[in-house]
């Protein structure tokens, strides 16, 4: 568009751009008063400074605005050509970056035509630009003061630098993925080589320990045992963890007696909570069904981290368990359990993180009573995909109640 050239009465360009000249400073009211193409001047004027590429085209696609920007971006200014040959003359293609992109598909042809584009990613590459440039672009129709399309507007800008960093994000990612992947199986066989020695330690005190011996040996032998046991639970727990991390950790479904599988559940943790003189309780509601279909095996895993976990911070009073129904509805059970305990309690401000791995509501309490937190970080994710939610209700000294459905 042509413009004032600053030499008085000698200014060229079109009338539209000598009343530009001459009116400065119209207010926006003003503006929409003068003739369309006297605003597009105004609006060249306006973009001229702007670090997004503007182009504007009349309704049979020739350039009436290019600003700087865009001459910038494309590394190419506007060229006097039809629609049809932007691809060429541009090197215009698709996000593949071989694929020419196809003219009528281009947004500002599209703005042309009455239509909308927002957000469209084109590659460019062309002798200027031999190492390519990624664009952004969105345009709208340009419309007179009637509604009548008499063109398109496109908007775009450089996103090459955006596009490099989200590739090596991506990179960094799939990177990480592999390694993770790699720690979970060298963690999977490192805990298997460990557990097979590890059960045939505890295989063969068992058989000593049925033997005769005195106090001395028996009370020896007793400590290998328990912590053999110690260590191969941590590398259980090690186990699930990586399995987590890796997304592998499944549920099974199978039909079991809900009652049972509590049953030996307390069944097993039984001597360790009457050898620090607890009571151990189990109160099922009646209306609970007892045949269900679940993963038996990952129900009892997080019964035994929460009540082995009531035990070891409770030196008097009691542990319970309580099942209850929220809710029975064609076939499907919402059940709701909760182990309560006499124990330390945990403070308000330690409760959201107990369920992190390796956190402790106290670091005395580690030293005091062991462990690496874990149990309860293993819990929660099992929770999780039982489709549940796992929350702890405690006050200091007073004990906790951990609830999970």
């Amino acid at each position: 568009p042509g413009g004032p050239t600053g030499k008085g009465d000698q200014a060229t360009g079109s009338p539209a751009a000598r009343e530009q000249g001459t009116n400065r400073h119209k207010t926006v009211t003003d503006i929409r008063d003068t003739s369309f193409w006297a605003q597009i001047d105004l609006l060249a004027a306006t973009l001229d400074h702007i670090a997004d590429g503007v182009t504007v085209t009349d309704e049979t696609g020739h350039y009436i605005l290019f600003n700087p920007a865009a001459e910038r971006i494309l590394r190419l200014g506007a060229k006097d050509t039809t629609p049809n040959h932007w691809t060429d003359e541009y090197g215009l293609f698709l996000p593949d970056q071989v694929t020419p992109f196809p003219p009528e598909e281009l947004p500002l042809y599209r703005a042309m035509l009455g239509e909308t584009s927002n957000d469209v990613e084109i590659f460019l590459r062309h002798a200027e630009a031999p190492e390519g440039v990624w664009l952004s672009v969105n345009a709208t129709p340009l419309l007179d003061a009637d509604g009548k399309t008499r063109g398109g507007i496109a908007v775009f800008r450089d996103i090459t630098e955006r596009k490099r960093v989200a590739a090596e994000l991506l990179e960094a990612k799939k990177a990480a993925e592999v390694a993770n992947q790699t720690k979970s199986q060298y963690l999977a066989t490192m805990s298997h080589d460990i557990r097979t020695p590890l059960n045939a330690i505890i295989g063969m005190t068992e058989l000593v320990l049925d033997s005769k011996l005195d106090s001395g040996q028996r009370e020896n032998l007793s400590i290998v045992r328990d912590s053999s046991q110690s260590l191969l639970t941590l590398i259980e727990d090690i186990l699930d963890v990586s399995k987590i991390e890796a997304g592998r950790l499944n549920l099974s479904e199978a039909p079991f007696s809900l009652r049972g599988n509590l049953g030996d559940t307390l069944k097993s943790l039984a001597i360790r909570a009457h050898g620090k003189g607890l009571e151990l309780a189990c109160r099922i509601a009646p209306d609970v069904p007892d045949r269900i279909i679940g993963d038996a095996g990952r129900l009892r895993q997080v019964l035994t981290n929460l009540l082995g976990n009531s035990i070891k911070f409770t030196d008097a009073g009691e542990v319970v368990v309580r099942v209850n129904s929220r809710e029975i509805t064609d076939g499907q059970a919402l059940l709701e359990f909760a182990v309560s305990d006499t124990g330390i309690g945990i403070p308000e401000e330690r409760q959201q993180t107990v369920f992190d791995a390796f956190e402790q509501a106290d670091r005395s309490v580690e030293r005091r009573y062991g462990g690496t937190g874990l149990g309860l970080a293993i819990s929660a994710k099992i929770v999780e995909l039982m489709g549940g939610q796992i929350r702890v209700e405690s006050e200091p000294e007073e004990g906790s109640t951990f609830r999970f459905t």
